[in-house]
């Protein structure tokens, strides 16, 4: 309010009651002002100032009080004093002492700490000021109201760094009358009870940024009333936690008594039944642990942005006139939410900047639900679990699925039929349904470097796409050289797309096309690291490759190189319907330079992988049911015990996998139904041995125990290696790694990670690996000497003992009886290959893994 100031007045008259006479006159002129200013709106009044009034007596002595006037009154200015739970209506708590309350009275909290103020009655007064860092609950004595009538300025001011606290189950209510206003730089918080502060007039009580308005525990109803139609204004940077009460619209919509502007937080932390429908939001935060807000109605809202940090949302609106989310959507791990229309309807991405859609918890929609992107700026998709099961429909912009990125589309997914309108970048995920769907799909490539490194296995997730593209897979240059083959199984060789002339050329091997073939793949390399592009019409259904060869019979192996056609990964198992392949697919893992095996597992989206092909004429069926979002590189997705050791050069240039699983599926020989043959690529050979297969995958039978698996080893171009297994928890046994050269023997229960040397001299079968009892640490392994010339077995210092000479399926071949000679030795008439001696002694068992050739 605005006020109005007299001249001073110096009265210097012989009689105090004249004195007191003018003193009376001045304040009828102001009295007379204020009325005129009634008349007319306070912006329009120019002031007329009146500095002081002071009354003299006869000898020039000063009496009476200085005063300042709003025309209505006297105003005088009062500073809380009191302590903590002290009484509002006890005169000394204030300065001066309030003996005599006034409706113009100014009332000032700025103590700078926290106060408890009991017994507020119910008056009149012009206006409250919170400031200097302090913080004041207040507590009426029954149900009361505080009417501010207003004065110079904002006539109620809670200072940034202040707060405002009412609480009490009887409810104390602040009223703002006519052109009285509140600014809110700090906080306000109610609890237990009804408590309110209410404007008469629209914009009457402003939240600034930084503010914050919280319906605390035990508060009930709506905070700021349910008559004056925006009366409440929360500016850009300023938050409405509900906590409990009532709607905070508190009207019929559209009406409401509060305007959100943009920038301005509504935050929910608990399952109210917040109203909204046919309502303008700014940003919305729901942070209800555990509980799940299902708000419904007929008309549409419109909402800034939308975060879910605890809870689960369903919006559940119809869709009539659709809805507006024009803001980003983030939705945190263990959150959700749930676009879930009780009739077909529409929600609009429609900002004026790009939106961004992320967070690792669960967005999903029914099939009533369709979200449509309006947004020339497009929208970039972020989050790890989207699942919609109503469409999605690209009208403006582009989606743009990121890194780690995983979404299902179930229903219809429309674009404009441009491929730019839909981009996965390398590491987004997409499984859909619809066919005949564009897409631009990017796959960044490293460059090759010293060593070796640099080759990839990679197929095309789209149909159509030329090999020698603008900006695609054949590059050219000084320092910009390619390699891109496909493999052929007839002739076992890599043929070069370069290779135009020599039988057989590229275009032989690849059927007779320069375009990727869909579920087909490809071994590359660059030179430099660069970005590719796929652009064409997704793969979505399941695909058949057949006419699989083995070209020369008398091999115990063939491969076939095929690809992964989908934008997402796909899961290898034994659901495949596949005829004459084997049981495991080998995958390029650029870590280790070398392939890995898969029984169970994930392939990756652009991702080649070669099956083992048994007999002629197979085939292989891709489901696409087995799509799936996975960022894995490996895992067991089984409940069996598994192994997998790995084998790496110390350099980190290169390394091999190989895995030993136990299983009631597995026997001592190469099971076609679950073992895959070593493939070499290149890092060292590193297998174990069934008979006479070398097998990386190798599945043995759970009820063998305990358990030898010899390991074969043979260096690459390293010197030194280090040895590590994992999967040990699996497994109920201690896990014995023997390195046959050195007569090392580590539990790799207790150690898991085994360093060790190699040379050109060493024999293959370096290791053997022992689970459950084997005897292993008895004073026996520090003696007995084993080793073979040819087909000659030595052992010396075995005491007296038996000796049983076992084939790699288990078969006990021949026994000995050792009766304590120190030196022993026999012709062993076998063929050649590997086998075990175990040594049965007074004192332990020994066993050891040679060769007879």
């Amino acid at each position: 309010m605005k006020m109005y100031y007299l001249r001073t007045l110096l009265v210097f008259i012989p009689g105090l009651v004249m004195q007191l006479g003018w003193g009376q006159h001045s304040m009828a002129m102001v009295h007379k002002l204020r009325e005129e200013d009634k008349k007319s709106s306070r912006s329009c009044l120019a002031p007329l100032s009146i500095s002081q009034i002071s009354v003299f007596s006869k000898d020039g002595f000063a009496f009476g009080q200085d005063i300042t006037t709003t025309g209505k009154a006297i105003v005088q200015t009062y500073e809380w004093i009191g302590v903590s739970s002290a009484s509002w209506v006890d005169p000394v708590n204030w300065n001066p002492s309030r003996e005599s309350p006034a409706e113009t009275d100014i009332l000032i909290f700025r103590i700078g700490f926290p106060r408890v103020i009991t017994n507020v009655p119910s008056e009149r007064v012009g206006q409250i000021s919170i400031t200097g860092n302090t913080s004041i609950t207040l507590m009426p004595i029954s149900t009361r109201t505080l009417t501010l009538t207003g004065g110079s300025g904002d006539d109620l001011v809670v200072e940034a760094g202040s707060q405002l606290n009412i609480m009490g189950s009887l409810g104390l209510t602040i009223a703002l009358e006519h052109n009285a206003t509140a600014v809110i730089g700090g906080s306000v918080e109610f609890t237990n009870g009804t408590q309110r502060i209410v404007s008469a007039d629209e914009n009457g009580i402003l939240f600034q940024a930084g503010s914050c308005f919280t319906a605390g525990t035990g508060f009930n109803g709506n905070p700021f009333g349910k008559t004056t139609q925006n009366s409440v204004v929360f500016q850009a940077g300023s938050c409405y936690i509900s906590m409990t009460g009532e709607d905070p619209f508190a009207l019929a919509s559209p009406g409401s008594v509060i305007v959100f502007q943009t920038g301005s937080l509504f935050k929910l932390t608990t399952d109210l039944s917040i109203k909204f429908s046919g309502r303008t939001f700014a940003d919305i935060e729901v942070d209800a642990s555990m509980k799940t807000l299902s708000p419904n109605g007929d008309n549409p809202y419109s909402i800034d942005n939308l975060t879910i940090t605890n809870g689960t949302l369903n919006l559940k609106m119809v869709g009539t006139g659709g809805h507006s989310i024009k803001g980003n959507i983030s939705v945190a791990s263990e959150a959700a939410l749930n676009f879930a229309p009780t009739s077909s309807g529409t929600i609009y991405l429609n900002g004026p900047a790009q939106q961004t859609i992320s967070g690792g918890g669960t967005i999903t929609s029914t099939g009533y639900a369709t979200l449509e992107l309006q947004n020339p700026e497009g929208v970039i998709f972020n989050a790890t679990n989207a699942v919609l099961s109503g469409g999605l429909r690209i009208s403006s912009g582009t989606l743009t699925l990121q890194t780690g990125s995983n979404l299902t589309v179930m229903g219809t997914l429309s674009t404009g039929g441009m491929a730019e309108e839909l981009k996965i970048e390398q590491g987004g995920s997409l499984i859909l349904l619809t066919a005949g769907v564009n897409a631009t799909i990017e796959q960044t490539i490293e460059g090759w470097s010293e060593g070796g490194n640099g080759w990839h296995l990679m197929s095309s997730p789209v149909a159509g796409q030329e090999i020698n593209a603008d900006g695609g897979f054949v590059t050219g240059g000084v320092g910009n050289d390619f390699d891109f083959f496909s493999w052929s199984e007839p002739y076992s060789v890599w043929v070069n797309y370069k290779n135009t002339t020599v039988s057989p050329t590229f275009y032989e091997v690849n059927g007779g096309t320069t375009e990727f073939r869909t579920g087909h793949g490809y071994l590359v390399a660059y030179e430099q690291t660069g970005m590719k592009q796929f652009k064409g019409v997704m793969t979505v259904g399941s695909y058949a490759i057949t006419g699989l060869t083995k070209t020369d019979a008398s091999v115990s192996q063939a491969w076939h190189l095929l690809g992964n056609p989908y934008p997402s990964a796909l899961m290898w198992d034994n659901s495949w319907e596949n005829y004459n392949t084997g049981a495991v697919c080998q995958i390029w893992n650029e870590t280790l330079n070398d392939y890995s095996a898969i029984q169970n597992g994930p392939i990756p989206s652009m991702n080649g992988f070669m099956v083992e092909v048994l007999n002629n004429n197979a085939s292989v069926a891709i489901p696409a049911a087995k799509r799936v979002h996975s960022a894995q590189v490996w895992y067991k997705a089984s409940l069996e015990s598994c192994l997998k050791l790995t084998a790496m050069a110390a350099d980190r240039s290169s390394g091999k996998e190989t895995v030993v699983e136990f299983s009631p599926m597995g026997t001592s020989g190469f099971d076609s139904c679950c073992d895959g043959h070593f493939l070499k690529g290149n890092g060292p050979v590193f297998c174990s041995v069934a008979g006479e297969e070398w097998l990386s995958y190798n599945t043995l039978s759970d009820a063998i125990q305990p358990a030898e698996v010899p390991l074969v080893f043979i260096k690459n171009e390293s010197d030194a290696y280090t040895l590590e297994v994992c999967g040990l928890k699996s497994i109920q046994h201690d896990v014995i790694l023997c390195d046959l050269k050195t007569g090392v023997n580590q539990n790799l229960s207790l150690d898991s990670v085994y360093n060790f040397t190699s040379s050109e001299a060493d024999l293959p079968l370096r290791f053997k690996l022992l689970v459950g009892d084997v005897g292993i640490g008895t004073p026996i392994t520090d003696r007995i000497h084993v080793y073979t010339v040819g087909n000659v077995l030595h052992v010396c210092d075995a005491g007296e003992s038996g000796v049983e000479i076992i084939n790699m399926a288990g078969q006990v071949m021949l026994r000995y009886a050792i009766h304590d000679e120190p030196d022993n030795s026999w012709l062993i008439n076998l063929p050649g290959g590997i086998y075990v001696v175990r040594i049965v002694a007074r004192d332990g068992i020994y066993s050891r893994s040679v060769v007879f050739y």
